[in-house]
């Protein structure tokens, strides 16, 4: 299974023409991509549009959820932001440490573009999805 960010989603339904958005289809019609509740939340909150809005909560609620500990990967979470902010660049994004550390704690690989995990990837174990 493959974690896809909020990042890759948010490209998908600007309906980008990009090899990015390809991959991430076939990935979806190869049953492969996975969530979890940090991007259901990150996607949802962000679609106005009534109709679309229960559309994609439809599509998000059919895919595999990763599992996670609430306070063991929210302390993982707040490792990660720390040790990441104590160093040069600095992560941006919160939710990103929380959506890193779900990744790691579940051994699945991330498809993302978002700069803040290219960092994490630095000092923590983050598997970054390659095509």
């Amino acid at each position: 299974m493959i974690l896809c960010d909020t990042s890759i989603w948010i490209r998908y339904f600007r309906k980008a023409k990009d090899p990015i958005v390809e991959r991430f289809i076939s990935l979806l019609l190869e049953n492969k991509v996975c969530t979890n509740e940090f991007i259901y939340l990150e996607i949802l909150q962000g679609i106005r549009n009534e109709d679309q809005f229960h559309l994609v909560k439809k599509l998000l609620l059919s895919l595999p959820f990763l599992k996670y500990n609430r306070i063991t990967t929210i302390n993982f979470a707040i490792d990660i932001f720390r040790k990441c902010n104590s160093k040069t660049p600095i992560l941006t994004k919160p939710m990103d440490s929380i959506i890193a550390a779900n990744t790691i704690e579940n051994n699945v690989e991330l498809f993302h573009c978002d700069k803040d995990f290219d960092l994490i990837t630095k000092y923590f174990p983050l598997k970054i999805y390659q095509f």
